[in-house]
């Protein structure tokens, strides 16, 4: 066995990597229907994207080229702030009710 990237498709790594940024807006969106965004939504979103960062991030760095790695880093650094984000709100809004 070589140690030389595998010729799969980084699509898994890249749809996982976007799955937060979608789950963020649909929050929002639920949010802007005049519905109570529930403390729970916000943990369970930071999980998710906490699960997809280091997923997707893992993936990419497996293929081992030079753009996989600056890719999985620049959505590492991307997820981290969302997770953050859906943490924060979901403090405050813990804190409102």
């Amino acid at each position: 066995m070589s140690n030389e990237p595998k010729d799969l498709s980084p699509a898994l790594a890249l749809a996982l990597g976007f799955v937060p940024s979608a789950t963020l807006l649909t929050i929002f969106g639920y949010a802007s229907l005049n519905q109570k965004v529930t403390n729970t939504m916000f943990l369970m979103a930071a999980l998710l994207s906490v699960v997809c960062c280091f997923t997707s991030s893992f993936l990419l760095f497996r293929r081992k080229t030079g753009l996989a790695i600056v890719a999985g880093i620049l959505l590492l650094l991307v997820n981290f702030g969302i997770t953050f984000f859906l943490g924060c709100m979901a403090l405050l809004n813990g804190m409102r009710s």
